[in-house]
Formats: structure tokens, C-alpha cells, sequence
């Protein structure tokens, strides 16, 4: 907490000197409080997020009843992010620094720590950040659909444990008479997130959207990404990159509902690739997303192979009974939540389905299904998959505060265990 401490507030005396050196006389609220001087050579904000979740799990209807699945004391009441974030502008070089303090200490607390600059065009990032992938991996946690971010992200992409990576990033738009493209890519430590320890390998992640249609109320978005994780020998991509937690979770920093292990531990490197579909007409969204990753070196299979090949899919949307229509933002090649300028706020109602399989082992294999040696034989010949079904409400208060409710419903075919959730949240943003 000390170490964190003292890097925001070195971060907030950059900022409050170098505005009071060219006389500060443009505050404004909006958003969050944000200081600019007038000549625009200096800018300074403070902006945040707290979101209170609650969780009530039913019991599981399993075949078998596992060591790790969901009863009633799973169910709680939790704080699931508590955000501080701290941006700026010093001449022609942007910053951002940004802390959960419910993720623990400092430095595996700090989210995002950069400085920016434009280049050929672009923003040339330097520092962590979030390698670019995934059009529901880059939508901020304030404006995703639903409390958690499906599978596919959640745990094909390394269970979320290399979110935030250190390195170096660049994005530039690209405005063309055929619509909006953005261009994106990364170099990062494959590995380790800022602060600990690094120098396993490199990754490298590269993403394209097109905004293909845009007016008014009506866009038409599709996006395709790809890269390598390379962990070198010896690495170590996560200590259960396969496992995958269904039907909710009650915890910030251990996922206490059901987990399946899909997959075997990673020792060389994880290749991946996917495809964005979304858009919105009028109050009607929707958006889906199919990837694939390719595990090295996992563990060996009955036929002698070493590799794991998992495809995850969802698809997700929203009908505003209010009215309101979704906003899409250009920097990020994401959509976001609504102008809500009505005094009696928004009403969204969400529905969402996610589903993750390994195409190379069956749900009796002795990974998938290590906790149960033995398979029933209904399941044996089928690839190890787990799926989710979800469907909530969301009701924006006003720009700053939104109501949650989610209910799912997540099943896996190894076990037979069959778990439901009532969720809960309460956000508040600037």
C-alpha cells in the first residue's frame, strides 16, 4: 500500500505543478474532475470506480457431486473493483495510471501505467496495458454488457491472469471512403504483469475494426485478431490455463463458484486468433465473437500429441426499453453505454450465451476430468466443453451510476454439474 501511495501522489504532484507552472483556468466536472491550462499544454484528471456485487448461488445438480462445486456458502456479498485513475497531458505526452485496490497490493494492484505520444498518426503507447485483442476484452468494465465478460476472454485468453501486460503498443485510425478502420498491435511480456517477475518470453497481439456502416443510430462493426504468446523454455502460461469458471463467482481475487478444467498446463507458447460481428439498430444491440487458441506442449494425450486446441464462442445483445441507443467509441473499436439524458434514467434488457470446448480432448480424458477418473460413458466420446446462459437487466440511474441484475445458468459436460446464479451490482463511475 505504501509503494502504491507514493506512485499516485508523485503522479498528482506531476500533474498539480505542471498546470500551476502555466496558470490552471479551465476546470471542468464533467466526468470526473479534469484541469486544464490555457494554453492546452497541461492536463490533469482524477476519475474512479466502485462496484459492490452480491451473489446467491443455488445448489448444484450434478451426477457427481465434486469437491468444487457451487452450494449456498459460496454466496456473498463482495466489493468486485474499487478503481482510482489518474490521466494527463504534459506537452505533447500523454499519461494514465490506474489502481484496483481490491486486486491487493501494489504492483499487482496497478491496471494501466503508461505515457503516450503520437506518432505517423498514432498513439505510440509505452508502459502496461491491455494488449489489443478481443472487442469484449477492450470494452472498460464500466460499459460491458453484463457483469462478467464471457469465457472467451474470461479464460481462453489465459484466464485473465496476463489482462494487463507491460510493453509497447500502437494504434492509429484510419478514415477511408469506405468506412472507419482502426489498426492496432502490440509487444509485450508474454508472461508477467507489471511488477513481477518478468523476462519469460514475448507476445505480440495485433487487431483490425471496421466501422463498415455508421448513421445516427445504426452501425455495422467487424473486427478480426490474432497473435503468439511465447513463454521460452521453461515458461509457465498460468498454473491452470484450462480452467474455467461457470454460473458466477463471489470473490474480486478467488473464484469461489464452480471451475472445470478443459485443457492442460502451457510450457511453450499459445498461439490465438478471433472474429468480432456487432452493431446496433436503434435500441437493439448485439455483438458476438468467435476465437480459437492453440496450447504447446500440454499434457500428453493417449495418441502422443502435446497440444490443446480450445474455440470459444458468445453472442450477446440488449433492447433499451427507453429508447436509448448504444455509443460506439473510435478510439477503442468498442461500443459503450448510453447518453442517458432522460430524468427517469435507462432500462436495458441483456441476454447473453457463451460456450468454450477443447477440440482434442474428450470429457472422459484424464485432464478434463481429473477429479472424476472415471466418466460416464455418455460423456467419454465428446469434447470436454463448458457453456453459460445469461439474461439480466441493466438500469442507468444517470451517466455516473447503473443497477445490475444477472442470472445464470452454466453446465459442463465432464461432470454433469449443473449450477445457477442471481447476481447483483451496483456501480458507481467519474
Amino acid at each position: 500500500m505504501n509503494k502504491l501511495l507514493q506512485h499516485a501522489a508523485a503522479i498528482f504532484l506531476i500533474g498539480a505543478t505542471a498546470a500551476s507552472v502555466a496558470s490552471a483556468d479551465d476546470a471542468t466536472t464533467s466526468g470526473g474532475l479534469k484541469i486544464k491550462t490555457a494554453d492546452g499544454k497541461f492536463e490533469f484528471g482524477i476519475g474512479g470506480r466502485i462496484q459492490l456485487d452480491g451473489v446467491l448461488f443455488d445448489e448444484g445438480k450434478i451426477e457427481e457431486i465434486p469437491t468444487n462445486t457451487a452450494n449456498a456458502t459460496t454466496s456473498g456479498v463482495y466489493v468486485r473493483r474499487s478503481y482510482l485513475t489518474l490521466t494527463g497531458k504534459l506537452y505533447d505526452w500523454r499519461f494514465k495510471f490506474e489502481n484496483d485496490f481490491t486486486a491487493g497490493q501494489s504492483p499487482n494492484s496497478i491496471r494501466e501505467m503508461w505515457v503516450s505520444h503520437q506518432v505517423f498518426g498514432g498513439d505510440l503507447i509505452i508502459g502496461q496495458h491491455k494488449p489489443f485483442r478481443s472487442i469484449e476484452e477492450l470494452t472498460s468494465s464500466n460499459e460491458i454488457l453484463l457483469m462478467e465478460r464471457p469465457m472467451l476472454t474470461n479464460s481462453l485468453l489465459a484466464g485473465g491472469n496476463r489482462q494487463y501486460q507491460p510493453g509497447v503498443f500502437y494504434k492509429r485510425p484510419i478514415n477511408t471512403d469506405f468506412g472507419f478502420f482502426l489498426a492496432q498491435a502490440s509487444v509485450y511480456d508474454a508472461a508477467h504483469p507489471l511488477g513481477n517477475n518478468a523476462g519469460q518470453g514475448f507476445g505480440t497481439s495485433e487487431r483490425l475494426t471496421w466501422l463498415a456502416y455508421d448513421a445516427n443510430d445504426m452501425k455495422l462493426h467487424l473486427g478480426a485478431w490474432g497473435g503468439i504468446d511465447d513463454f521460452g523454455k521453461g515458461g509457465n502460461e498460468t498454473v491452470a490455463p484450462g480452467s474455467v469458471t461457470y454460473a458466477g463467482r463471489n470473490s474480486a481475487t478467488q473464484v469461489l463458484g464452480p471451475t472445470q478444467v478443459i485443457g492442460g498446463a502451457s510450457g511453450s507458447s499459445e498461439t490465438f486468433w478471433g472474429v468480432e460481428l456487432a452493431g446496433t439498430y436503434g435500441p437493439v444491440f448485439l455483438q458476438s465473437e468467435y476465437a480459437e487458441t492453440r496450447w504447446e506442449d500440454t499434457a500428453v494425450q493417449a495418441d502422443g500429441r502435446t497440444i490443446d486446441r480450445i474455440e470459444a464462442v458468445t453472442v450477446q445483445g440488449s433492447v433499451f426499453l427507453t429508447g436509448e441507443t448504444k455509443t460506439y467509441k473510435k478510439d477503442r473499436g468498442t461500443f459503450g453505454s448510453p447518453k442517458v439524458n432522460s430524468p427517469i434514467g435507462a432500462v436495458e434488457l441483456v441476454a447473453r450465451y457463451d460456450k468454450i470446448l477443447n477440440q482434442d480432448r474428450s470429457a472422459g480424458d484424464g485432464v478434463c476430468n481429473s477429479a472424476y477418473p472415471t466418466a460416464a460413458p455418455s460423456r467419454t466420446g465428446e469434447g470436454c466443453y463448458v457453456q453459460q446462459y445469461t439474461v439480466g437487466a441493466n438500469y442507468y440511474v444517470n451517466p455516473a451510476v447503473r443497477f445490475m441484475f444477472n442470472y445464470i445458468r452454466g453446465d459442463n459436460n465432464v461432470t454433469g454439474d449443473n449450477t445457477s446464479s442471481y447476481n447483483a451490482r451496483v456501480q458507481l463511475a467519474f
